[in-house]
């Protein structure tokens, strides 16, 4: 599979589902549903985020799928996991990882290998988010 069908058949289809399943998740333990959204507000480095707010706690969380242009010769990108709580990290044990050359199968299959690593600290980072906004 090459980059471009793997970002618009996999990356943005399972990352917004994984972050809508964490919305979903605090919908569920009592937060409005109006007090959490998923965008996607970075179309070049292709970030997802979940914003939640509850009693003056703002949550953002998002992948990212980050292009790293150090070498022109070999096209690189990693995952990242990011969640902040009101300017603090909360961190999962999700760890990014080496980059990928993603214009090679080898390193769109590694890319979506660490797809579903990230996928599954989901309800870790849930947890997490949980008990930041106190729910």
């Amino acid at each position: 599979m090459d980059y471009q069908t793997a970002v618009t058949t996999q990356f943005i289809p399972r990352a917004t589902a994984a972050l809508q399943g964490i919305a979903n998740g605090l919908v569920a333990a009592g937060l409005g549903a109006n007090r959490v959204s998923v965008t996607m507000p970075d179309t070049t480095d292709l970030r997802l985020q979940l914003t939640a707010t509850r009693a003056g706690k703002t949550i953002t969380a998002y992948v990212e799928l980050t292009s790293i242009r150090t070498d022109p010769s070999r096209a690189l990108a990693i995952f990242t996991l990011f969640i902040d709580s009101n300017g603090v990290e909360l961190t999962t044990t999700y760890t990014p990882g080496n980059a990928q050359q993603y214009t090679i199968e080898a390193g769109v299959d590694a890319l979506l290998a660490k797809l579903a690593e990230l996928e599954l600290k989901m309800p870790e980072a849930l947890v997490k988010i949980r008990a930041s906004l106190g729910l």
